[in-house]
């Protein structure tokens, strides 16, 4: 094989080789961990004051946090700006709770966090960073969302990133804990919830189940939505919500610290980032949350 044939080959690569490449990522932090002898457990503080147990060999949202001391502080920042004093916040992909607790610190003890994660890896340290932070307001939730109610099998990134935990198949990925599926209207409904300020998803591929199992509630509270657009699932609940009346933005990115900037686009694919769904209605409130809404080329 030549050296076109192989750059071909990784631009659009075969079925068998889909698997190949995810283990290949996925082991990335614990090989990097394990180079740098970084072999345990560290206590991280971050700017916030909010403190986090991280092993840089479990994955990449703890290689970021013991390594550079935050992971995605664009997202971390929007979450800043968008709530205040008794909002309530959805956590949809809570993972080990590093958008839930500060989310709870914005929402105060008279706001509410829902943080939902599935995975039975990451739930522990979820409640324990909601223990080790002293924010009670943050429920930590061991169910996935989708579009209906049930059990269904999690998927697991091969090297342990429960990072990359899905309902969807995905090549390379291992299945087999089953666990229990809801929906978002059917808790709110259950937990008679009266208001959603802002919700953010990460589910590695259900977007879309998750986008059609509140659409009730979408339709009733009319929150942000931050969605990470990185598969087709992605897209089609961005497209969703562009129906429902909503405006997609882009903003300076996943790793920007001061996130100031939104510029409109129509939802699609992007690479590892974050899109930012408001209510067209809304949209003249963004000025007073310290964003600017702009126009700049890719």
């Amino acid at each position: 094989m030549n050296v076109a044939d192989a750059i071909a080959r990784l631009r659009k690569p075969s079925k068998d080789l889909i698997p190949k490449i995810a283990r290949k990522i996925a082991q990335l932090p614990r090989r990097m961990a394990i180079a740098a002898g970084m072999n345990g457990e560290r206590r991280v503080t971050l700017a916030d004051g909010s403190t986090f147990v991280a092993d840089p060999r479990r994955g990449w949202i703890d290689w970021n946090l013991a390594v550079r001391g935050t992971y995605e502080p664009g997202t971390l920042t929007l979450i800043r700006k968008f709530l205040g004093s008794g909002d309530t916040f959805v956590d949809v992909g809570a993972n080990i709770g590093l958008m839930s607790v500060t989310a709870a610190r914005c929402v105060g003890p008279s706001g509410q966090v829902l943080a939902f994660e599935p995975d039975s890896r990451n739930f522990p340290r979820l409640a324990s960073a909601r223990q080790a932070n002293s924010v009670p307001q943050l429920l930590p939730i061991p169910l996935a969302l989708g579009s209906h109610t049930g059990h269904i099998t999690i998927n697991r990134a091969p090297g342990g990133d429960g990072g990359l935990s899905s309902i969807k198949e995905i090549p390379g990925f291992i299945g087999g804990e089953q666990i229990r599926l809801t929906t978002l209207d059917a808790m709110v409904d259950a937990l008679c919830i009266d208001q959603i300020n802002l919700i953010k998803i990460d589910v590695e591929g259900a977007e879309e189940d998750v986008v059609m199992g509140g659409l009730k509630s979408i339709m009733r509270f009319r929150p942000v939505l931050i969605i990470e657009m990185i598969n087709q699932s992605a897209v089609a609940a961005g497209k969703m919500l562009s129906d429902m009346g909503y405006k997609a933005f882009v903003t300076d990115g996943k790793d920007s610290f001061e996130c100031r900037r939104l510029r409109p686009i129509e939802p699609r694919l992007l690479d590892h980032d974050n899109m930012i769904f408001v209510d067209a209605d809304k949209c003249g409130q963004l000025a007073d949350m310290g964003l600017q809404v702009v126009e700049w080329q890719d």
